[in-house]
């Protein structure tokens, strides 16, 4: 796996609030991206997604709204102020609500992408300096 590169995917004082954690970026990738580029790991990530999205679709109408994601930011603890422009990132179709297969896309582009993407940067919400 070839890790990304530059001040916020190396410098231990940028990272992501994982569940409550603090974790840098390839740090997560190091620990949970191995081996990457097998077809099953993918298909396990995916599958991975699609249960996080299942527990995220509180009223179980399909999609994710905005409400929806602002929960589950307060519930791991990130800003939910960073829920606005996270859920403007992963909703690639731009129609005010997220599907599964964007959340899916999402998640795989932050644990596969070999080069920053909008949303795989913002899937867990924003990198952000903790010092």
């Amino acid at each position: 796996m070839t890790l990304r590169t530059g001040p916020k995917y190396n410098n231990p004082t940028y990272a992501l609030y994982l569940f409550g954690v603090k974790v840098t970026f390839n740090g997560f990738c190091s620990v949970c991206a191995l081996p990457v580029y097998k077809e099953e790991t993918k298909h396990h990530f995916s599958e991975t997604f699609c249960t996080l999205f299942d527990s995220y679709d509180q009223n179980d109408d399909g999609f994710i709204d905005h409400s929806e994601l602002e929960a589950i930011f307060f519930i791991n603890d990130v800003p939910k102020e960073h829920a606005l422009d996270t859920f403007a990132k992963i909703d690639a179709d731009t129609d005010d609500k997220i599907s599964k297969g964007e959340l899916v896309a999402a998640g795989l582009e932050f644990v596969f992408a070999q080069e920053p993407t909008p949303a795989g940067d913002f899937f867990f919400g924003p990198l952000i300096n903790c010092d």
